[in-house]
């Protein structure tokens, strides 16, 4: 079989020229989502915005930062073939759904809400959102089809942050397959005690985040709702609580301009 040799230069942060099909390859996650990582590290900062107290993001110094425009270049460029599967595709596809709904936003830059980029005929979430190895995406897609149909891990919903001030806030780091499990943890145990938008206990009632009354089946397998709240806030204890929901914010969880 002749050997296919690929120069040296082809190889930069993480990507490699695929001979056979036609795009980057992702060769590591972590050189990969560098570019995602300096965005991260530069435009993110604490804040309250409406009562709640939350990590914000600076837009329009992600529209202005090369950073952005490389990393809608690596994401256009990548090809899927080669993705491995597990916690590799895992993260992956967690990060390639924050960077969506951060890249539809700056799309429409200056927005209220990421909600009204969508309209009556097609809501934000069936818009295409970027093109990953060439094609368009949605977050729609890239949530119920790839993370919630493909892996059976409800800690996916505290990860993946859709730019509101009710979601979870958006993590300062990249997720890493090697990481993974550390930093699925760290989201969840970090927004169920929040008040304003994870868990608020008001004597015999709980009230919390919409996030558990959507995505309910999710929850199913290790025993439902109650039960994996419990496994984060032991303090709750045993108690019969009934179940209200916390009124979910859309507007954008940007820094004020």
């Amino acid at each position: 079989m002749k050997k296919i040799f690929i120069p040296a230069i082809l190889l930069l942060a993480g990507l490699i020229v695929h001979p056979a099909a036609g795009g980057a390859v992702l060769a590591d996650q972590a050189d990969f989502w560098t570019p995602y990582q300096g965005l991260l590290d530069r435009h993110l900062s604490s804040g309250v915005r409406e009562g709640i107290d939350l990590t914000l993001v600076d837009y329009r110094g992600v529209k202005d930062d090369p950073g952005y425009a490389e990393m809608v270049r690596r994401l256009e460029a990548l090809s899927l073939l080669t993705l491995k599967g597990g916690d590799d595709a895992l993260a992956f596809w967690i990060n390639a759904y924050n960077f969506m709904a951060i890249n539809l936003v700056i799309e429409n830059y200056p927005v209220e809400s990421i909600k009204d980029i969508g309209s009556i005929f097609r809501s934000v979430w069936k818009r295409p959102a970027g093109k990953i190895g060439g094609r368009d995406y949605t977050l729609h897609e890239i949530e119920h089809e790839i993370l919630r149909k493909q892996f059976s891990e409800p800690r996916i919903h505290f990860a993946i942050v859709c730019a509101s001030l009710s979601c979870p806030d958006l993590p300062g780091e990249v997720f890493l397959p090697g990481r993974l499990e550390e930093q699925l943890e760290k989201s969840t145990a970090a927004f169920l005690p929040h008040p304003g938008k994870g868990v608020r206990r008001e004597g015999d009632r709980l009230l919390v985040s919409r996030i558990f009354d959507w995505f309910e089946e999710d929850f199913e397998a290790g025993g439902g709702v109650l039960a994996f709240i419990r496994s984060y806030l032991p303090e709750l204890g045993e108690k019969d609580y009934s179940i209200g929901y916390l009124p979910y914010n859309w507007n954008l969880n940007s820094r004020l301009q």
